[in-house]
């Protein structure tokens, strides 16, 4: 049995990831694709544009074998952690030989060395990184400056030990990673490598244009969630597989979209809860209160309670607080980890805890029952298909926690679906396993 994992989000899925399960099971021989996917919130730091079941389904209509949660911590973290969680998911499973991803750059030893490179010099990077966003430049920019002038102190030695990235100009390096594919690409295969994992990673060139381009001639996800945002729905059509269309087309406007806006009412009364709780607080103790959560520094913190009295919405409080050095999704991310409590402190825990994983089972095609036999037989982490035997599924007390806030979070997602859409709640509880 030869197994392929992708790790993804799906919000929504389109052609273009259709694609990639496809050529890379053509590409490895595989057998079968497991997909480690976000649940109900994102990377980029918003709710899921529509529930996990939903896109669940889509996956498995478009050739995914088996789909399983990415926890809440790792799903809406940085793209380091992001990749880091989902990664040691995939390698604890013990089944799975290749990791596929999209990436601008198809060339695999060019990542590898970017990869390589950044963890032996980790150190020099985030010092001269730092160094060079101090100046001015973007963050992407400021790695590739970083890279090349550790390049250029190593010397002779740098042709031998990076063959691959020294072919490559500073411009053409900053470009790769200025994608967020790419980002991710090297973040996957550092973690593979931090992990000695033996999974091999697999980079397939993507076939759309930028990945926020917001023309539908894009196929990305960015562009299909604008049009659902406005209520246009016909011309995604030809962006979709036909049968994850009708399945988006029989759950429009009952159970999604859902945007960060939605959660705008929650999060004024976090905020304001933390800086003004304790009644009139100063504003030393208000940044000590947002700096427990995850992604908040002490200047978001007081940039947060300064233009707190020009809230107006999620998405018009993130555009006021972004600045030069602090981007829109670092901001989205922190504020979501407010409303949803996720503290560092928490997060520390985690990861330090080999990072508190279990593996719940959102669904499979029924056709590969003998992929999720492997599965629970070769785990080396809880495998949960049935919520309600968890506790007695999983031993580990910080493991048990992590779930249970991935649940908690989950369920404030199915209760503003219910509100918006005046539709049934559907407690995590009684969420059934997708079977196509």
């Amino acid at each position: 049995m030869k197994v392929n994992a992708i790790i993804a989000e799906y919000n929504p899925l389109h052609k273009g990831h259709e694609y990639l399960i496809e050529k890379g099971k053509e590409i490895t021989g595989a057998d079968y694709t497991i997909v480690v996917m976000s649940g109900n919130y994102v990377q980029r730091g918003e709710p899921s544009v529509m529930d996990k079941s939903i896109r669940t389904e889509a996956a498995l209509l478009a050739g995914a074998d088996l789909v399983i949660e990415l926890p809440l911590y790792y799903s809406i973290a940085s793209a380091e952690y992001f990749a880091k969680g989902a990664v040691a998911l995939i390698d604890k499973l013990f089944v799975v030989d290749n990791l596929i991803f999209g990436s601008e750059t198809d060339n695999i030893e060019l990542l590898y060395d970017i990869a390589k490179l950044s963890l032996e010099y980790e150190m020099d990077c985030y010092e001269i990184i730092s160094k060079y966003m101090s100046e001015g430049h973007s963050y992407p920019k400021a790695e590739s400056l970083a890279l090349f002038d550790i390049i250029e102190k190593l010397e002779d030695k740098a042709s031998e030990e990076y063959p691959e990235l020294s072919l490559y100009s500073k411009e053409d390096i900053s470009k790769i990673l200025a994608s967020p594919n790419s980002t991710l690409a090297i973040c996957y295969i550092k973690s593979i490598i931090s992990l000695k994992s033996d999974i091999k990673p697999v980079a397939i060139q993507r076939i759309t244009s930028e990945h926020n381009d917001l023309s539908l001639g894009a196929l990305s996800s960015s562009a299909i969630r604008k049009e659902l945002s406005d209520r246009n729905y016909e011309p995604l059509k030809d962006q979709l597989p036909a049968d994850v269309y009708n399945l988006f087309a029989g759950n429009v406007e009952i159970n999604y979209p859902i945007g960060p806006d939605d959660y705008s009412d929650i999060l004024l009364y976090k905020l304001r809860s933390l800086v003004y709780g304790n009644g009139a607080r100063l504003k030393a103790q208000g940044i000590l209160a947002l700096t427990e959560y995850l992604d908040v520094s002490e200047d978001l913190a007081a940039r947060i309670i300064n233009l707190l009295g020009e809230y107006k919405n999620f998405t018009q409080f993130v555009a006021i607080l972004k600045t030069k050095s602090i981007t829109y999704s670092h901001i989205s991310r922190a504020l979501m980890h407010i409303i949803l409590d996720i503290k560092k402190t928490n997060a520390q825990k985690y990861i330090s805890n080999d990072y508190s994983l279990y593996a719940r089972i959102l669904g499979f095609y029924k056709e590969s029952s003998d992929l999720l036999s492997e599965v629970k037989e070769n785990a080396k982490l809880p495998i949960i298909s049935k919520l309600a035997d968890a506790e007695d599924v999983i031993e580990d007390p910080l493991v048990l926690k992590h779930l249970f806030e991935s649940i908690n979070a989950s369920e404030l997602y199915g209760g503003i679906v219910a509100s918006r859409f005046a539709c049934d709640f559907m407690p995590e509880l009684s969420q059934k396993i997708v079977i196509v």
